[in-house]
């Protein structure tokens, strides 16, 4: 992502979005000021909603392979820094 190694990626093809934790930002130098707000509530597999802190379009390289990706930015713990659908 911008040139930066990201450990800790969960690829799910059952996930229908793509997720980043609002911590990932500032490895980005990015900020809340850069997201596209948007009023939608996603929930997890427990049926646990969360309110997204925005959403913002990146690269992203996975070997020779470049997309740009939409990712829903979202506070909370986790696992994992980012969650590809």
């Amino acid at each position: 992502l911008k040139g930066q190694r990201v450990e800790k990626v969960l690829v799910d093809g059952g996930v229908a979005i793509n997720v980043l934790l609002k911590t990932m930002l500032r490895m980005l130098d990015k900020n809340i000021y850069d997201l596209k707000s948007r009023n939608i509530l996603i929930s997890n597999y427990a049926r646990k909603s969360y309110e997204l802190d925005g959403m913002f379009l990146l690269d992203v390289h996975v070997g020779s392979v470049k997309r740009t990706t939409m990712f829903i930015v979202v506070s909370l713990k986790a696992n994992f820094n980012i969650l590809l659908g």
